[in-house]
């Protein structure tokens, strides 16, 4: 059994390797002709990763992570919203009507919006509550004998943090199965704030750790998950499938894994007005000239 899961990571190692280096030969390459738009593996191969005395694998690691860690993650979270704005429309009316009010139908929101959007906030929140992309936390060795509430935590155990069971305590949450933003329209502040209360019963979620190993990416993740859900309510409605005049009830249950990701499940999404459908496809024109 040793061998078989030593054997699958080597042979991981050997794939992920193989795609990295590509990767970060090729940018080696556009940053050595000029040929490169401003980006973080421009700024890292500049400023010589040998002085950190990495070496090609681990220079090309290290940038290669930036999307492999945070691409994961913000996909299971958009598609577990997806899922909870199926399952609660209330939920999108209300957004939808904040929307409506702060941006209107002739532009969809941008960043300088946020603070204008306490709803959107509260529901990003709330959905990295309801369906944590990562069930249990990132796996931690101890490093030293401890004790915690009378329990005797050895030298080299493995710690979880499970936010899952933390999320949906009856005791915190009041029907934590049920998809209500606003649970939090009282923490107005950013993740990233909240992190360093004193009193961990005031921090907004667990989504993204705790302690000294939280998401480094967390500032980044917050504000991309914000706007994909502000443009995607803006632009669309989003329900429950009917087929032959049938209601298709989404499939709520998560694949097994370490991630938090929804099983496949049917849904609708349809464009707003054609207001919407009009400013959606000036807006893909722009971006698809832009990449």
């Amino acid at each position: 059994m040793t061998n078989n899961w030593k054997t699958y990571a080597k042979k991981i190692c050997e794939h992920d390797s193989g795609i990295y280096l590509e990767l970060w030969r090729d940018m080696n390459k556009k940053v050595s002709s000029g040929k490169i738009k401003p980006c973080f593996g421009k700024d890292f191969i500049e400023s010589n990763p040998e002085k950190l005395n990495m070496n090609e694998l681990e220079a090309a690691f290290h940038t290669g992570h930036l999307i492999e860690a945070g691409a994961e993650t913000t996909s299971a979270a958009l598609n577990s919203l997806l899922l909870a704005l199926s399952l609660f429309p209330e939920a999108s009316k209300t957004a939808q009507e904040e929307l409506d009010r702060v941006v209107g139908p002739d532009r969809p929101p941008k960043f300088d919006d946020q603070d204008n959007l306490p709803y959107i906030k509260a529901l990003v929140k709330e959905g990295l509550r309801w369906r944590p992309p990562n069930q249990y936390g990132m796996h931690h060795a101890v490093v030293e004998d401890d004790w915690y509430e009378g329990m005797f935590i050895p030298k080299g155990s493995v710690v979880m943090l499970n936010w899952w069971a933390i999320h949906f305590n009856p005791g915190v949450w009041e029907s934590p199965d049920d998809f209500r933003p606003e649970r939090y329209l009282d923490h107005p502040l950013s993740a990233a704030t909240y992190l360093n209360v004193a009193n961990p019963a005031d921090r907004d979620h667990f989504a993204y750790g705790a302690g000294r190993r939280v998401c480094p990416g967390i500032h980044v993740a917050e504000r991309s998950i914000f706007i994909n859900v502000a443009r995607i309510l803006w632009a669309f409605n989003i329900s429950k499938k009917t087929i032959n005049g049938k209601t298709v009830e989404p499939e709520t249950l998560c694949v097994p894994g370490w991630l938090s990701v929804p099983q496949k499940f049917e849904c609708s999404i349809t464009p707003r007005s054609e207001k919407h459908a009009e400013v959606i496809r000036k807006e893909y024109e722009v971006t698809d000239k832009d990449i």
